[in-house]
This record gives structure tokens, sequence and C-alpha cells, in this order.
């Protein structure tokens, strides 16, 4: 993978890495090369890591909740030592108690946490495909900026 061929709002080349087969990162792919194939988005990404339990950094956006639990969302999740390369755009977690011993959350915030990528099925009747999720998150930490 090499690096982006797009130009930042200041005239500069990007300097970030270009998605797999393609010559754009994830911020100057053009339209027209995105679709919903697994090929074309994060959960290609994700499958490399199936199984794999690491070290992750996403931004805190908003709280949500499902029938009976509070859940977060966060957005733009990368390894912590791959800052440069975004997996997945957003997540949703359960609001555990790692969550909740962190404090008050804002917009913006940078969660650390510790994960299992997994692999999962959604949907209902013939309409089911699979998807990946950050699993079982521990050692959640408010990351200092």
């Amino acid at each position: 993978m090499g690096t982006c061929d797009g130009v930042t709002k200041t005239g500069t080349k990007c300097k970030l890495r270009a998605k797999r087969g393609k010559t754009f990162c994830h911020l100057h792919l053009p339209i027209t090369a995105i679709s919903n194939t697994p090929d074309d988005n994060f959960r290609e990404l994700l499958s490399e890591l199936e199984e794999v339990r690491d070290r992750f950094v996403g931004t805190f956006k908003r709280v949500g909740s499902k029938p009976g639990t509070l859940t977060i969302l966060l957005t733009n999740i990368f390894k912590e030592s791959d800052p440069l390369n975004i997996l997945s755009d957003h997540s949703w977690f359960n609001f555990t108690k790692g969550f909740h011993d962190i404090g008050y959350l804002k917009e913006g915030d940078k969660i650390s946490f510790t994960a299992r990528i997994k692999r999962y099925e959604k949907g209902y009747g013939d309409d089911k495909s699979f998807d990946y999720k950050f699993s079982l998150p521990l050692s959640v930490s408010r990351v200092q900026t």
C-alpha cells in the first residue's frame, strides 16, 4: 500500500495510506469508487484481523440505546500502533463498566481499548450477511491529547 494521491486543503500531497488496491485514502477516495461490497470498505481490513486481540483507539460520537442497554458510538477506529490506517468508520459498543469508569464523555474524546475482532451474522431471513465487531473491550481509557 502506497501513499494517497490526494491533495489536502492547503495544496500539499496527502500523507495518509491509500486504501488496499486503490490510489487514495479514505478521505480522498472518489465517491464513484465507494461501494457496499466487502472488497471496497472497512470489512476487508477487519477480516484480516479476525480473532486478533489488539489495542485500538476511536473517537466518541454519542450515546445510544438498545432494549435494556445503553450503547456508545465510536468513529474512525484505528490500531493504536497504526493511527494513519482507519479500520472502521464507526462501531457501536455496549456501555460496559470500562466505558462507565472513564467518566463523562464529550463528542470528540479519544478512547483507547483492547478488543478482539470477531465476525458475526447480521440481518434476518434471506437478507443475512456477515460483519465484524470489536468484541469484549477491556482496559478502556481516555487518550490524553
